[in-house]
């Protein structure tokens, strides 16, 4: 680890002990939290099982969960979560550092979130663990991840050496060992890991917590430190972890892309959902939704403005960012080169507006059925423009008459053709052929 020890991390031979007498659990999903943020791990708990019932054991690092908290989470995952009780003292003890003031990071984290390369001792137990920060929301099964061998972290942009030095500082920089480690390695986000049993995992288990020692013993944790010791005791072991999708698999939750399985709301405090910036708080009702069986179940509020939000104010603000993308992907907007996206209404975020040459119409997403959307194709004509075109009325009118799937409504405004309700399944269909229908008037 250090340039003049005589056994660096990555030349000290540990024997592999990675055999056991007893019978592994499958697989778990890992967390290390305290209890400020026991609701968001019960929140993400219950996401994750109303996706997967009855798939996943649950593991916990925890420090001062109380006995009450524990046993609302057994009766929640029916028995299936283990917590293991890690106070800083033994985090310092393992550590070989003296307890003291550490300053921001841990204050900000606690000494759990530098606690998680404890995935690697605790595949002695199990088959396969992912680890997941409890700032995160699933939206899809996670079978992909769970079929992957070895180490296994989503992908990022930075390059691991130019990260260290800037994240940790010169002096620990220049004090560390990264001889065998490649110039242009990438580093990870730390918000998720997953590694299986066919991994030399107590070697690794044994090489984490030197370097971190290493670390701890001659700089104060900083922010990113998890990850990058994370990432040199793979590289310093020869492991190159497959590199998942950052767009799919810990998305940030600004600048995802098209159909995230794991969004992550990554930053300082008013980037969460539960933060008093509604503009991060709304924007995926989903969250809201679980955090609201949450409450239903018995579950620990975070903070009253949480549960005072208004369902149709929340629903609505999540057509700014998801429902955009939700709509272009069903109508798949590349089939027609004549459209033109016109922008969402600006006293309606629900409202899609579109133009085909001089006609214009629109897509409205019902929200009222959330977390099942229904849509609406609608073409609307200013009437006073055409109340004197007699032969377009009767056109539009006689349009109707003879499809069951329009309806036509008039006021001294405008005149308005419309679809029914339309299911997510529906949508991409009909969208085509109201666009031809357009065409032809």
């Amino acid at each position: 680890m250090a340039k003049s020890d005589s056994l660096s991390v990555k030349e000290k031979k540990v024997k592999k002990v990675n055999k056991v007498d007893t019978v592994k659990k499958e697989k778990a999903i890992m967390f290390a939290v305290n209890s400020e943020l026991y609701f968001a791990l019960g929140v993400l708990i219950l996401n994750i099982i109303s996706i997967e019932p009855d798939t996943y054991d649950f593991l916990v690092y925890e420090d001062d969960l109380t006995d009450e908290q524990k046993d609302f989470l057994v009766k929640l995952t029916k028995n299936r979560i283990t917590f293991v009780h890690y106070e800083i003292s033994d985090w310092c003890k393992e550590h070989k550092i003296q307890q003291q003031e550490f300053g921001r990071a841990i204050n900000r984290y606690s000494h759990l979130n530098f606690s998680k390369h404890k995935i690697f001792q605790s595949l002695a137990e199990y088959k396969r663990i992912l680890y997941l920060d409890v700032d995160m929301m699933v939206r899809t099964d996670l079978k992909e991840i769970f079929s992957c061998k070895g180490v296994v972290v989503t992908g990022s942009s930075l390059v691991f050496l130019d990260t260290f030095k800037r994240q940790m500082g010169e002096k620990l920089f220049n004090l560390v060992d990264f001889s065998g480690i490649e110039p242009d390695s990438h580093t990870v986000n730390g918000g998720l890991f997953y590694a299986e049993d066919s991994c030399d995992y107590a070697s690794l288990y044994t090489k984490a917590v030197e370097f971190m020692s290493f670390c701890l013993n001659n700089e104060s944790p900083k922010t990113g430190l998890d990850e990058l010791v994370f990432m040199y005791t793979c590289f310093t072991s020869s492991i190159t972890p497959q590199r998942l999708p950052r767009e799919k698999y810990n998305s940030r939750f600004f600048q995802h892309g098209v159909n995230p399985s794991v969004i992550h709301f990554q930053g300082n405090f008013d980037c969460k959902p539960w933060s008093s910036d509604k503009n991060w708080q709304l924007i995926y009702p989903e969250w809201y939704y679980y955090y609201r069986q949450w409450l239903d179940m018995g579950g620990m509020p975070y903070k009253e403005e949480i549960q005072q939000d208004s369902k149709n104010k929340l629903i609505s603000s999540y057509f700014s960012n998801e429902a955009f993308i939700k709509v272009i992907n069903l109508i798949n907007m590349s089939r027609y080169p004549k459209l033109v996206f016109l922008g969402k209404n600006s006293s309606a975020p629900n409202v899609f507006n579109f133009a085909i040459d001089d006609n214009t119409f629109y897509v409205k997403v019902l929200i009222n059925g959330y977390p099942v959307f229904n849509y609406v194709i609608g073409f609307k004509t200013t009437a006073r423009c055409y109340l004197a075109d007699k032969g377009f009325v009767k056109k539009l009118k006689t349009l109707v008459e003879n499809n069951s799937l329009l309806k036509f409504n008039s006021s001294n405004e405008n005149m308005e053709v419309s679809t029914v309700s339309l299911s997510e399944n529906e949508l991409g269909v009909t969208f085509g052929y109201f666009y031809n229908l357009l065409q032809n008037l």
